[in-house]
């Protein structure tokens, strides 16, 4: 057994999860039950970004809006977007002239439409950027570029990183050479975004929330990069009370062991290294240029041993011809599929769309009633399974010994949709009529496959 640490982009909880957003949980969450079947030890955390100027301004429009509460203008789009398209109970919805309300809301609601959907991250360890330490990581992660030379004034006069510093930039494109992408494509995707990352992006700004640098806001787009180190601090910290009282400290010891690669001095510092690095990271393709970023990050502040070595990048899902978003009204929302198909339905519907991850694709609403036939149909047969299981198998069948490592290269080379085609529909077309053998195997794989990483909960439905 290995450890294995994965992760996925920060949630900015303004409004509900689209169905991208919460299809890249789903996604993170089959790698994450996968590395479990295979035996590892596996860290997934989740936090949220409380960052930006997003819910400032939605709560400065509801404030406006809302002078007189009982002779606001029911029509106006804002407040439309939130009550018919979100759903937001009007109660709630006065609460929103706090900016803070708007952020913990979401967030909560984020994380039991995660819980329904079954995505199993650790939410005993979940945080949010308000976190009492994370300008403390932040500040240590500044003063690591100014220690290099990369902390610039740009022409605006703005403190910057000095991202047009060749050298710099070189590393990036080696580090991003280097590193696996699940296709071939998104090595290039990240590549080409490596001239769009600027030194005239300031660094820091006057208004909105994050973390803080010289009594002003770091902005979001440079406050995340490695917070995957943060991830592991937060799930640590409490067992290492007297390491963590004074985070600065701490935080500039930690990334002198993580740029040197040295020993750590301590052991909070272990119980980070030990997990590091993150071994596979998800994003979807809209980051590319923050994952740019993160390359550029990486590339200069962690060892080699301490850099990412894999990554997925998601396709989007289209509605309409335009990529769903629903800060513009324009998504399915995941919380929606939910209430109407439960939980466990909307996890397959979401595997289910598109082919390969990291291509676009059109949302198919057809699913919806398909993937509630499939699973009916699909109970049925394992129900039939085990009315013939043996507890005396023979030897395994050659035929579940090939659909086996099918399974395992799809989900390896990112086809989910055809590896959870694969079980939940040719295999009770194959074994329609399973010898006792064939019922033994088969019972193996599906607790394996579909119980344990595509669809938890899908086998007890027979025996409910």
């Amino acid at each position: 057994m290995s450890n294995f640490f994965l992760s996925t982009a920060y949630i900015y909880p303004v409004c509900p999860l689209s169905f991208n957003h919460a299809r890249m949980f789903v996604i993170t969450d089959i790698y994450s039950r996968y590395e479990q079947l295979k035996g590892n030890s596996v860290y997934f955390p989740i936090a949220t970004h409380f960052s930006g100027n997003t819910a400032q301004h939605i709560a400065a429009h509801f404030s406006e809006l809302f002078t007189v509460p009982d002779q606001f203008d029911m029509s106006d789009a804002t407040y439309r977007l939130f009550t018919h398209f979100y759903k937001l109970p009007p109660d709630t919805i006065f609460s929103f002239t706090d900016p803070l309300q708007i952020l913990h809301y979401y967030n909560k609601e984020t994380l039991q439409e995660l819980t329904s959907l079954k995505v199993n991250a650790d939410y005993k360890h979940q945080y949010t950027t308000e976190d009492r330490d994370f300008s403390a990581f932040v500040e240590a992660i500044i003063l690591k570029y100014k220690e290099k030379g990369l902390l610039v004034k740009n022409t605006k006069g703005d403190l910057s990183l000095q991202y047009e510093n060749e050298s710099w930039r070189e590393l990036a494109r080696m580090l991003i050479d280097t590193t696996e992408y699940v296709h071939p494509r998104q090595k290039n995707t990240v590549l080409s975004s490596v001239k769009n990352i600027r030194s005239d992006w300031s660094l820091l700004r006057d208004n909105g929330y994050g973390a803080t640098f010289n009594n002003q806001i770091v902005d979001p787009m440079f406050d995340s990069e490695l917070f995957m180190v943060f991830d592991l601090y937060i799930r640590f910290r409490d067992r290492f009370p007297n390491e963590s009282r004074h985070p600065k400290d701490f935080f500039h010891g930690l990334f002198e062991r993580l740029s040197s690669g040295g020993e750590p001095a301590n052991n909070l510092e272990a119980m980070i290294i030990e997990w590091l690095p993150c071994r596979h990271f998800i994003a979807e393709e809209h980051l590319r240029n923050w994952l740019a970023k993160k390359a550029h990050a990486e590339s200069v502040l962690l060892a080699k041993k301490y850099q990412t070595p894999k990554y997925t990048i998601l396709g989007m899902g289209l509605l309409d011809g335009r990529r769903m978003s629903a800060s513009k009204g324009t998504a399915i929302l995941s919380k929606d599929l939910i209430e109407t198909h439960g939980g466990l339905n909307t996890r397959l519907i979401m595997l289910l769309q598109g082919g390969h991850l990291s291509k676009d694709f059109t949302y198919d609403a057809q699913l919806t009633d398909r993937v509630g036939k499939m699973v009916r149909k699909f109970t049925r047969h394992a129900a039939k399974v085990k009315s013939v299981l043996t507890e005396t198998p023979g030897e395994k069948p050659e035929k579940i010994i090939e659909l086996e490592d099918k399974i395992i290269t799809n989900i390896e080379n990112g086809y989910l949709r055809n590896a959870l085609i694969l079980l939940l529909d040719t295999c009770p077309k194959i074994f329609s009529n399973p010898s006792p053998t064939e019922a033994y195997f088969l019972t193996e794989l599906y607790e394996n496959y579909i119980e344990r990483v595509f669809a938890p909960g899908v086998l007890s439905r027979h025996e409910a």
